[in-house]
């Protein structure tokens, strides 16, 4: 009997010391829209090492698609249920900071930044109205990628440095090979086809608003730039007025397209498909031969962070330091996806365990100029311009793919340039309203 109300007791205070120890978890949800299965292990693989390091914490991870992050975001918020924190783009923080949901993290961005230290550019867009609202925690940077093999057999052997150049180049690879379009270029109504426009939009200096914050998308400058594009669709793929970001991506890598304007996760399609590796290069885009400027579409993602609690506040902190620790932060941007993701801060960029993995060692200069391309003077996302003050409907104009309706409107016909830049004016203008 005594025996048995010994092992009673013994069982009891283990139960009460479990409960005390549960009572003092902290249980904190995370936000986060990479949602391919093995992106979302590689966040979880981060999730369950700070996790055990830190018993009184307990971070889980929910995935929200791009596609529907605005629309989830803002229905928690107005259901006073919103996440302990969240990723982020540049467009989706302002629409996030317009509510008054989002915290200032300019102490947690101070810690880091004397940890690690950012690369300027990738905190610059998330900082306004005398704070910083993210935490910057990776940027995916575009480039332009052509087939070597087929400008050589097409008699061009130097990449293209302007848009006539450019144009040349497709043109000219355009059938040379049977069904090889010369290029894999939008016209849908979808964020790729704004990403690409937007590449001719930054590289020509034309800007949706003005140093006011006025829309200003009637101008010359945009004009040019659907010329352009307009000139390029006609040696784009069939499926043009269709193509997305994955339908895009595989026209590539399995040969189908020449060119492209992409992100770095073409690299792993490309290796996994066999046809085209080893027989591409990446560049800057090409810029107009007049008055034009280095730069390309950056996307920077970054956490933002709704909770007010001090004690969760800091558990968020110490989980960012822990998750961008060099070794820890290169294996993670390596294994979610190799290529896409550049890191924001220095102290990365020299990681054995990013540089390790076999495509981004194979790709290095390619992943190297996706660096450069963060850190140039004009790398930033739709409706934003590091010279020009933050517009709050920047979020609204990107999440409304107008931008991609205005390269309809001139893809199908409908328009021509002139004309479509004066309709984009006064839907920007109605929408900003």
């Amino acid at each position: 009997m005594r025996i048995r109300i010994a092992l009673l007791l013994s069982l009891a205070l283990l139960f009460s010391t479990v409960a005390a120890v549960n009572a003092k978890t902290l249980d904190i949800v995370f936000w986060h829209m990479e949602v391919p299965p093995h992106r979302v292990a590689a966040f979880q693989k981060v999730i369950d090492e700070f996790n055990a390091a830190n018993p009184g914490i307990n971070i889980s991870q929910q995935t929200v698609s791009w596609g529907d992050a605005n629309q989830r975001l803002m229905a928690a918020i107005g259901a006073g249920n919103p996440p302990d924190f969240t990723f982020v783009n540049d467009s989706v923080a302002v629409a996030l900071w317009t509510t008054g949901a989002i915290q200032p993290v300019d102490d947690i961005i101070a810690e880091l930044d004397s940890l690690y230290k950012f690369v300027p550019s990738n905190v610059a867009p998330f900082e306004h109205h005398g704070h910083i609202w993210a935490v910057p925690m990776f940027t995916l940077t575009h480039l332009f990628y052509y087939r070597t093999d087929l400008a050589e057999k097409a008699g061009f052997n130097k990449a293209p440095e302007t848009w006539d150049e450019l144009i040349e180049l497709v043109s000219a690879m355009h059938g040379i090979e049977p069904d090889v379009a010369g290029i894999a270029l939008p016209a849908s109504k979808h964020k790729f086809t704004q990403q690409c426009f937007y590449d001719f939009m930054i590289t020509n200096g034309a800007n949706i608003f003005d140093a006011d914050g006025n829309v200003a998308f009637n101008n010359e400058r945009v004009v040019e730039a659907l010329t352009a594009y307009q000139e390029l669709l006609k040696y784009s793929v069939p499926d043009a007025a269709s193509l997305e970001w994955s339908g895009a991506e595989l026209t590539f890598a399995t040969g189908r397209a020449a060119s492209m304007f992409f992100f770095g996760s073409l690299f792993k399609q490309v290796e996994d498909s066999g046809i085209v590796s080893g027989k591409f290069n990446a560049i800057l885009p090409p810029i107009p031969a007049e008055g034009g400027r280095v730069g390309s579409i950056n996307s920077h993602n970054a956490i933002s962070i709704f909770t007010k609690d001090a004690a969760r506040r800091q558990a968020i902190k110490d989980f960012l330091v822990f998750w961008l620790e060099p070794e820890r932060y290169g294996r993670f941007l390596a294994e979610a996806e190799p290529g896409l993701y550049v890191p924001v801060h220095e102290a990365a960029m020299d990681s054995e365990a990013f540089w390790g993995h076999p495509i981004i060692a194979k790709y290095e200069d390619h992943v190297r100029l996706g660096f450069k391309a963060q850190e140039t003077d004009y790398a930033y996302n739709i409706g934003f311009a590091p010279d020009h003050p933050l517009v709050e409907a920047a979020g609204d104009v990107d999440g409304s793919l107008l931008l991609a309706e205005v390269v309809q409107k001139v893809a199908f016909g409908e328009m021509t340039p002139a004309e479509a830049a004066a309709w984009g004016e006064e839907q920007l203008k109605w929408l900003v309203e």
